[in-house]
């Protein structure tokens, strides 16, 4: 956005899941949340992509939880 473009493409915005293993391909990477954190993790960046989609042409290069930000 400081730089004057006009799209961020955007990869692994998947979004987090209640099942711990599919959060991390690493099983050394694996964290163990309560749900309730997992759904405001998703909760919390979908409303960072909200604002950013206000200045930014969003476009996602894989499949994402998100894509309603999408234009």
């Amino acid at each position: 956005i400081l730089l004057g473009k006009k799209e961020v493409y955007l990869a692994g915005f998947d979004g987090y899941s209640h099942n711990s293993e599919e959060n991390y391909s690493a099983y050394s990477k694996r964290m163990i949340m309560k749900n309730s954190v997992v759904d405001k993790m998703n909760v919390g960046i979908a409303k960072m992509l909200h604002l950013y989609a206000k200045q930014i042409e969003l476009k996602f290069v894989t499949d994402s939880a998100y894509k309603e930000y999408q234009k």
